[in-house]
């Protein structure tokens, strides 16, 4: 659900920075699907999202207590260039050049990307344009830049299928050797075992969380 609440009355101001005009956080979308409430604030500036720029405040279920606080945001971005000299039809082109089969997942999403540190503000105007190529089993996320003709400034890898959940039954056995074939596996249908199918609806769950809060698509990514 949307919520209004603004984060200020949340966070306690940093002084250090309490001279620097921020830029702006976005209302955000309230998580009710954990035990806690959790409100996001999404970072922009002119309406462009700044890439993994957000504040999240993890409140306890009456939503009157902080419990938590988790801060990606990025300072120095007030005087961010934020008007493209390319389309994203021209960056969709561009991206296609490193990969001649690929075909748009998705439409291309203007962002900023900060620097590499909070220290190094400088940052990129760039068109996040991801393609697949569904006869060589190629997921990629090319990173156009917007502004000066630079071309391909990054590439990141992207699983196709971001789930492939299989859940073993062990049966109470005490033989470590993993059974043969998985009760459920992803897409599969219902196991006659409430264990089994709640492990795979949790581990979706866990998935979700970290991916559409984090960006997280696995351990280590």
């Amino acid at each position: 659900m949307l919520f209004d609440s603004d984060p200020s009355k949340f966070l306690r101001p940093d002084k250090k920075r309490a001279a620097q005009a921020p830029a702006p956080l976005s209302k955000g979308m309230a998580d009710t699907t954990a035990p806690e409430l959790d409100l996001w604030y999404e970072q922009a500036v002119d309406g462009v999202p700044v890439q993994n720029g957000r504040v999240g405040v993890h409140l306890d279920p009456t939503g009157k207590e902080v419990w938590a606080v988790t801060n990606s945001y990025r300072p120095g971005l007030e005087n961010a260039p934020t008007k493209p000299s390319l389309t994203a039809d021209e960056a969709v082109t561009e991206a296609r050049r490193a990969l001649p089969q690929g075909r748009p997942a998705e439409k291309p999403q203007l962002l900023l990307r900060p620097g590499a540190t909070e220290a190094d503000n400088g940052s990129q105007l760039v068109w996040r344009v991801w393609l697949l190529d569904d006869k060589h089993g190629v997921s990629n996320e090319y990173y156009v830049d917007a502004r000066t003709g630079r071309g391909i400034l990054d590439v990141e890898n992207r699983h196709r299928y971001e789930q492939n959940r299989r859940v073993y039954d062990y049966v109470h056995s005490e033989d470590d050797t993993l059974p043969a074939q998985p009760s459920r596996v992803e897409g599969g249908q219902l196991s006659g075992t409430l264990d089994v199918n709640q492990a795979y609806d949790y581990t979706g769950a866990t998935y979700k969380y970290f991916m559409n809060h984090y960006g997280q698509d696995s351990y280590d990514n």
